[in-house]
């Protein structure tokens, strides 16, 4: 688990390093913290949110749509993974796909 000086990191903070680390473009980092992230806290709601963080950066930046439908597929799984939350891992899973197809 990650640690402050003022003790171990909340979801709702991991989740927030992860936003960060997304911003400035520091791709494998972000998937390192979502793993992290998901693995310390698997019941709680940042956990979902750091799945779809991890399905998208691995389909969009790093280019790996089979660890990216591993996450998309996790999320759809989630406790906390809700209909409206469905046509977003749909399109994400469409997307790999389409990456596999064309050989990326």
């Amino acid at each position: 688990w990650r640690s402050t000086d003022r003790g171990k990191l909340s979801a709702a903070e991991w989740i927030e390093l992860c936003r960060y680390l997304e911003r400035e473009k520091v791709y494998e980092s972000v998937l390192r913290e979502c793993e992290q992230l998901v693995a310390a806290y698997p019941s709680d709601p940042a956990a979902f949110d750091a799945m779809m963080m991890a399905g998208r950066v691995n389909l969009n930046r790093v280019k790996d749509p089979a660890e990216a439908e591993r996450w998309f597929l996790m999320a759809r799984e989630s406790t906390f993974s809700r209909l409206e939350f469905e046509g977003a891992i749909q399109d994400g899973l469409k997307a790999c796909a389409r990456q596999v197809a064309a050989g990326k």
